[in-house]
C-alpha cells in the first residue's frame, strides 16, 4: 500500500469517525431538547395558572370599590379572555416543536411534516405574543389605576417573560447548550416569580370573598389543571427512563456509553429543575385548592436513577466526560 493510499484511507476513517460521534451527539441534543420542552411547557402551565389566580384576586379586590371597580372587574376579566387563544396558539407550537425532535430522534418518517408545521406555527406564535404584550399592558395599566397592586403587576409581568423565553427558542434545528441555558433560566426564574407572588395573593383572599363564577375559573384552570400538571411531570420523568433506554441499546442502540453518560446527567439536571418548580407550585395549587373547597395532593418527583443502565456498558456516574479527545461534554443543566 502507498503511503499516499494510506493517507487517504486514514482520512476517510477519521471523517466516517467524526459523522459517527456527531450523528451521537445529534441523538444527546434531539433528546435533551425533547426532554426539555417538556418539562418546561408544564412550568408554562403553572404559569397560566398564576396569572388566572391574580385575575381572580384582582377582580375580588377591585369589586369592592364601587361601581366603576365593577367595570374594572370586567375589564380584567376581558382582558384574561383574549389571553387565552395566544396561551393556545404558543401551546400548540412547543407540541409540535416536542414532537418534532422526538420523532428526528427516532428517525421517524414524519419528522418532514413536523418541520412544515413548527415552521407554519412559529410565526403565530410570535404574533401571539406580541398580543400578549398588548394585553399585558392594558392589565398593568388597569392594576396601576385601580388597586395598585405591585404583586400582581409582577405576576403580569413575570408570566409574559416565561412565554417570551419560550417563543423565542421556538426552532426547527435542536437548541444548542446555551440556547437551552437561557431558555430554562428564563422561563425558570419568571415563573417562580409568577407563582410566588400569586401564592401571596391567594392567601389575601377568603372563599367566602369570590364570587361563583370566580371559583369555577379556579376550581378548572387552576386545580384541575395542576391535576393535569402533576401527572404530566411523572410521566416525564418516566419517559427519561424510556429514552435513555432506547438510546443506551436496550432497545435497539443509538449512542455510544460517552454520550449516554454525559446525556444522562443531563437528564437528571432537568429532573432536579422540575423538582424546584413543583416545591414553588404545589403549595400555591393547595393553597388555591383551599380556596374552592378543593383538597389538592402534591406528588414526589424521584431523581431518575441510571446507574444500572451506565453499569451495563461499565461507566461510572454521570458528569462530565470526554467524547473526543480534548472535547469534553458538560451537562447544561
Amino acid at each position: 500500500m502507498s503511503r499516499r493510499t494510506f493517507i487517504r484511507g486514514l482520512a476517510a476513517l477519521l471523517l466516517l469517525g467524526a459523522a459517527v460521534v456527531a450523528a451521537q451527539m445529534a441523538l444527546d441534543a434531539l433528546a435533551l431538547n425533547e426532554t426539555s420542552v417538556a418539562a418546561e411547557s408544564q412550568e408554562l402551565q403553572g404559569v397560566q395558572g398564576a396569572d388566572e389566580t391574580t385575575m381572580v384576586v384582582q377582580k375580588t379586590k377591585m369589586r369592592k370599590s364601587g361601581t366603576e371597580g365593577k367595570k374594572a372587574s370586567a375589564t380584567m376579566d376581558e382582558i384574561h379572555k383574549n389571553k387565552l387563544p395566544q396561551y393556545r396558539t404558543i401551546n400548540g407550537a412547543l407540541e409540535i416543536q416536542k414532537k418534532l425532535y422526538s420523532a428526528q430522534r427516532e428517525n421517524s418518517p414524519q419528522a418532514k411534516s413536523l418541520a412544515a408545521s413548527l415552521k407554519q406555527e412559529i410565526p403565530k406564535a410570535r404574533e401571539a405574543l406580541k398580543t400578549l404584550r398588548s394585553l399585558t399592558d392594558q392589565e398593568v395599566a388597569l392594576i396601576n389605576s385601580t388597586t395598585r397592586d405591585a404583586k400582581a403587576i409582577k405576576v403580569a409581568e413575570s408570566s409574559y417573560a416565561s412565554w417570551k423565553s419560550a417563543v423565542d427558542h421556538l426552532k426547527e434545528a435542536p437548541l444548542t447548550d446555551g440556547e437551552l441555558k437561557a431558555r430554562n433560566s428564563g422561563i425558570r426564574a419568571n415563573s417562580e416569580a409568577a407563582v410566588s407572588n400569586a401564592h401571596d395573593q391567594a392567601r389575601e383572599v377568603k372563599p367566602d370573598d369570590l364570587a361563583p363564577e370566580d371559583k369555577g375559573v379556579l376550581k378548572t384552570n387552576v386545580v384541575a389543571g395542576a391535576a393535569d400538571i402533576f401527572s404530566n411531570l411523572q410521566n416525564i420523568i418516566s419517559d427519561m427512563q424510556t429514552i435513555m433506554n432506547a438510546l443506551g441499546g436496550v432497545k435497539g442502540g443509538g449512542i455510544d456509553i460517552n454520550a449516554l453518560q454525559g446525556l444522562s446527567g443531563a437528564m437528571q439536571g432537568v429532573a432536579r429543575n422540575m423538582q424546584g418548580f413543583l416545591g414553588v407550585y404545589g403549595p400555591f395549587a393547595q393553597t388555591v385548592g383551599g380556596l374552592v373547597g378543593e383538597k389538592v395532593l402534591v406528588p414526589s418527583l424521584p431523581v431518575p436513577d441510571f446507574t444500572n443502565l451506565l453499569k451495563s456498558f461499565g461507566v461510572p456516574a454521570p458528569g462530565t466526560i470526554e467524547v473526543l479527545p480534548g472535547i469534553k461534554f458538560k451537562p447544561p443543566f
